[in-house]
Formats: C-alpha cells, structure tokens, sequence
C-alpha cells in the first residue's frame, strides 16, 4: 500500500514497529509508538483585542443593523417616474444586460 502523502510504501503499523524496536534498543521507551505531547496551561493566560479589531466589530453591527434598501431613494425614484422626470437610457440598460449574460456563460 502506498502512502499518498508521503509516497512511501511502509504502513503506519511498519512506522510504529520502527520505533518501538529502535526505543528497546536505546531504552527510551517513551519513543515508542506515538509520542505524547502534554500541554501546561496557566490561569494567568489573557486575550487583548486591538483598536483596530474593535473597530472592525463596530462596523460590522452598525452594517447589520442598517437596511438593505435605502427607501428614501426608492420613493424619489418612484416619483420622478410618475412625473415622467426620469430619464430611462435604454441602451445603457441593454448592454449592461448583455455583459451580465456574457459574464454568467
């Protein structure tokens, strides 16, 4: 079987059986198979966030707590649609339309 990360053709249990004879053979038995790893932890351990972390978060509830759809430029829009005051640029609109559908295939 071959280890397709590695390319080696030695399996995991030849791996382990290495070392274990190799830590007889020195005495250091605590080689042998995987190694344990111990991890000490103090109480004492503190986080600190930067400005610019808190600024970031700041922005990020400001942004979620606007809305979507800014209406008040939606009802102006509206109404120089019922004036007939809105100019509609057909062309522009066909285009931008095109290059959607070329951008999407």
């Amino acid at each position: 079987m071959t280890n397709s990360i590695s390319g080696s053709s030695r399996s995991r249990g030849d791996i382990l059986s290495d070392q274990s004879t190799k830590a007889t053979k020195t005495g250091d038995v605590s080689n042998a198979g995987e190694k344990q790893v111990s991890a000490k932890t103090s109480s004492a351990d503190t986080v600190s966030i930067t400005s610019e972390a808190n600024k970031i978060r700041e922005l990020q509830s400001s942004l979620a707590n606007a809305p979507d759809i800014d209406l008040a430029k939606v009802e102006s829009i509206k109404q120089e649609i019922a004036n007939g005051n809105y100019p509609i640029d057909h062309e522009r609109i066909a285009s931008n339309l095109i290059d959607l559908e070329k951008a999407l295939s």
